[in-house]
């Protein structure tokens, strides 16, 4: 059987992983070998576990630090090297010895542009995989990544000229055709964009197809009128993130019962924001689970965890900490969805902010959500995308 080569090459904590990972499994059921280039070794090696797949250090570079917001996606990409011809080289070469490494007869590729650059030399059929944000429209130049702000059009197209031309000159270089615009690199091959068109990052896009979310297992999607007789919140927060300290403030003021998971608090301010209603943990919990009996999900707005609990019927109360998680609190705020708390909101609002979220009318609104999108299933998904790797497989 054909050789697949995963690749993750941007992108934090393991969700690319927890997504690719039922992928994996199918089609090592198929008899298929599988090999993984990916950005954390260590925390991806423990994912998944005892099985039988190699994994290998994907090349990538150390993102640079910027004095201004990205403007576009192309804003991102210069920090990762595609703004330096030197710098892009030496990461095209990385993976060219990859690729040669492995010989794979097909990549699968997930938030890897560098990967798939290099694809166009190395002449391997790809699949990418999107979820948005990923996969930004086949356009130039590329669309604002803050669609609320007011970004000149000229610095748009100053980052997709300067993105192409450092591109064109390392394709160039090893007598490969260039592209017309700096979207082409995420698109060397077949694509699925694997989201909603209402949560689409940069907006619906009638000439894409959309197969639906890479999600972990799905809670049942209640009625309104059963999610309107609970009472109790989910939380899950980072500590690092300022703001998480002072919901948690408001939602033990308030005495809202409810769970709240938050990566790295300290004991001594789990036990002073814990309350006889409320429990803090700093132990992972399984969210599936606890959307059964959940009114509000308060969380960073990352996009997996996000849509789970929209699915399920459970509005979000958002508090984004990167422009990814902005994006897509937006899209989410903009259907009716949920609320996202902006960075300069004070501590006073958070009162209001959290009883704007229990509104009826947002459960309303987000209950249709779900309704909506009840056909879904995970588990449909990951066999399309397998079907798809199938299909190039066969036609290589």
């Amino acid at each position: 059987m054909a050789r697949i080569l995963l690749a993750w090459e941007y992108g934090g904590g393991l969700g690319h992983i927890r997504g690719l990972r039922p992928i994996a499994d199918r089609l090592c059921e198929l008899g298929h070998e599988i090999v993984w280039a990916v950005r954390n070794v260590g925390p991806a090696a423990s994912a998944l576990g005892d099985r039988k797949q190699r994994v290998l250090q994907a090349p990538i570079s150390r993102p640079k630090r910027s004095e201004r917001e990205a403007a576009s996606f192309c804003d991102v990409m210069i920090t990762l090297g595609f703004g330096d011809q030197a710098e892009l080289d030496q990461l095209v070469r990385a993976w060219l010895a990859t690729i040669e490494l492995v010989r794979p007869d097909l990549i699968i590729s997930d938030f890897s542009p560098t990967a798939s650059l290099a694809v166009r030399i190395a002449q391997v059929p790809i699949l990418s995989l999107g979820n948005g944000y990923t996969l930004p429209p086949a356009v130039s130049p590329l669309p604002p990544t803050q669609p609320w702000l007011a970004v000149p059009k000229r610095r748009l197209e100053a980052a997709d000229a300067l993105v192409t031309g450092t591109v064109n000159n390392v394709l160039a270089a090893r007598g490969v055709e260039g592209i017309a615009m700096a979207a082409e690199i995420l698109r060397p091959g077949a694509v699925m964009q694997c989201t909603f068109p209402q949560l689409d990052h940069y907006g619906e896009r009638p000439g894409d197809t959309y197969y639906g979310p890479m999600v972990d297992r799905l809670a049942p999607a209640a009625a309104a009128s059963e999610i309107l007789g609970r009472e109790r919140i989910f939380l899950y927060l980072n500590w690092a993130e300022p703001r998480t300290e002072l919901i948690l403030r408001e939602i033990k003021r308030s005495g809202v019962p409810g769970l709240g998971f938050v990566s790295g608090v300290p004991r001594q301010a789990r036990k002073d924001l814990s309350s006889r209603k409320f429990e803090l943990t700093d132990q992972p919990q399984d969210l599936s689970v606890h959307l059964a009996s959940t009114r509000l999900l308060i969380s960073h707005g990352g996009m997996g965890t996000t849509t789970q609990s929209l699915l399920a019927g459970i509005p979000a109360l958002m508090l984004p900490s990167q422009q990814e998680q902005a994006m897509y609190c937006h899209r989410v705020e903009a259907g009716g969805l949920g609320i996202a708390v902006p960075r300069q909101a004070k501590p006073a609002t958070y009162g209001t902010l959290l009883q704007s979220a229990m509104d009826p009318a947002l459960v309303e609104r987000t209950a249709a959500f779900a309704a909506e999108h009840g056909g879904f299933d995970p588990v449909t998904l990951y066999g399309e995308i397998v079907a798809r790797a199938e299909a190039l497989l066969a036609g290589r």
